[in-house]
């Protein structure tokens, strides 16, 4: 079992107003797909990280939401974090932290 210890959320298209509504339940349909960047704590292997992310991809999808999901160490956070081009500086940089 993993210990999550943050999940953010973008999209390719999505503003960060519209993103807030779909979390409140007040917008009816996602403006595009949904890329989300989740950071598990401790060590884990690229296998499980892959089966949690798919799991997640599924339970997302049985609710019509289409996403992209990354599982991620804080150690590869923190060596990605300040390179540019790099998803997770993405990420960290214009993700909502749900």
């Amino acid at each position: 079992m993993f210990d999550v210890k943050d999940v953010l959320m973008g999209g390719a298209t999505m503003l960060h107003t519209e993103a807030l509504d779909l979390i409140r339940g007040i917008l009816r349909e996602p403006v595009s797909d949904y890329d989300i960047l989740a950071v598990i704590d401790g060590p884990s292997s690229m296998k499980e990280r892959v089966a949690l992310s798919n799991l997640w991809r599924g339970r997302l999808a049985k609710l019509g939401l289409d996403a992209d999901i990354l599982v991620k160490t804080p150690t590869e956070i923190a060596e990605y974090r300040d390179k540019l081009g790099s998803i997770i500086n993405a990420a960290l940089r214009t993700g909502i932290v749900l």
